[in-house]
């Protein structure tokens, strides 16, 4: 009984002792403005880069876990005929919409950009003209953060409020 008793205590205290990581969660938030480009029959194709390593991502410490593409494509008139557009992120159509004024928000499959943090875009107009106003990217990660020595883990742990009680 006083081996199993010494035996867990042991274990216990391996368990205090042994150093753990830590993930911090963190939002990157890329933005491209191309300063409100017409989107008509001379220009049917518009592409671009989200990028989100200008923000820290790094691929060897950040997981991704979510994140979520705003489109901002906007009418130019009333009174014209219907306007359609097709959004395409790294080859992965997400499909054509009419365009009218409010925008555009999908999910975007973090996946995409897990590799090297980049996400290529393509606006393509199927239909009428209209503006392409700006495209905001937000994404999702889960930071690693090695243990600091001595076993406390990735960051620093709070003082117990009772301490503050001695």
């Amino acid at each position: 009984m006083l081996r199993k008793g010494l035996s867990l205590s042991a274990f216990v205290a391996a368990i205090l002792v042994v150093e753990t990581a830590q993930a911090v969660p963190v939002l990157f938030t890329d933005v491209y403005d191309p300063s409100d480009t017409l989107m008509n029959r001379r220009l049917t194709t518009y592409t671009f880069t989200h990028d989100i390593n200008d923000d820290g991502f790094n691929p060897l410490t950040d997981t991704l876990i979510a994140g979520v593409i705003t489109l901002d494509v906007r009418d130019n008139s009333l009174t014209d005929a219907s306007e359609t557009v097709n959004f395409n992120l790294d080859g992965q159509s997400l499909g054509t919409y009419e365009v009218n004024f409010t925008d555009f928000s999908f999910f975007v499959n973090v996946a995409l950009l897990q590799t090297d943090g980049t996400m290529v875009v393509t606006i393509t107009r199927k239909s009428g003209d209209f503006y392409f106003r700006d495209s905001t990217l937000r994404v999702l990660a889960d930071r690693y953060v090695p243990p600091l020595p001595g076993g406390t883990g990735g960051l620093a742990a709070p003082e117990p409020g009772t301490v503050f009680l001695l």
